[in-house]
C-alpha cells in the first residue's frame, strides 16, 4: 500500500516499477495507490507498461478513517522517497501510520528514518 501525495519527490514511480519487477514472481502481488491524481501519477502510469497491469489499483483520495482501514487491511506499507537533501533528513509521517497498526514498512535507509528505527529497537 502507498498513501500520500502523489508527486515525484515521494517516489511512487520506484514502488510501481519494483511492483512490475515483482509481479514476474508473484504474480498476485498488487500495489493499492491512495491520493489525488496529478500529473506526475499519470506520467506514472502511462511509463509503466503492461507488466504491471492488473498489480495496481488507484482508489484516490480517501478520509483519514478510512485510510486507517486500509492500513489495517494491507500486508506492507511503501515509502519509496526518492533520496535528495530534504528526505535524507525527513521522517515521514506515514512510517508512525503504518507501524502504529503493526503493519512493517518498506523505506529507503535515510538518516531521518534510520534515526526513528534505533529508537524502536
Amino acid at each position: 500500500m502507498y498513501h500520500g501525495s502523489l508527486v515525484e519527490r515521494n517516489g511512487l514511480d520506484l514502488a510501481v516499477e519494483a511492483v512490475g519487477r515483482l509481479r514476474e514472481s508473484i504474480r498476485d502481488a498488487e500495489l493499492r495507490i491512495y491520493g489525488s491524481r496529478t500529473g506526475f501519477l499519470e506520467r506514472v502510469m502511462e511509463k509503466s507498461g503492461p507488466g504491471i497491469d492488473g498489480g495496481r489499483s488507484l482508489s484516490g483520495a480517501w478520509r483519514i478513517e478510512d485510510i486507517v482501514k486500509a492500513i489495517d487491511e494491507c500486508d506492507v506499507g511503501v515509502i519509496p522517497n526518492q533520496r535528495n537533501v530534504f528526505t535524507e533528513l525527513n521522517t515521514p509521517t506515514r512510517i508512525f501510520e503504518y507501524l502504529a497498526l503493526g503493519k512493517p514498512v518498506i523505506a529507503p535507509r535515510t538518516a531521518g528514518i534510520r534515526t526513528i528505527s534505533m529508537m524502536t529497537l
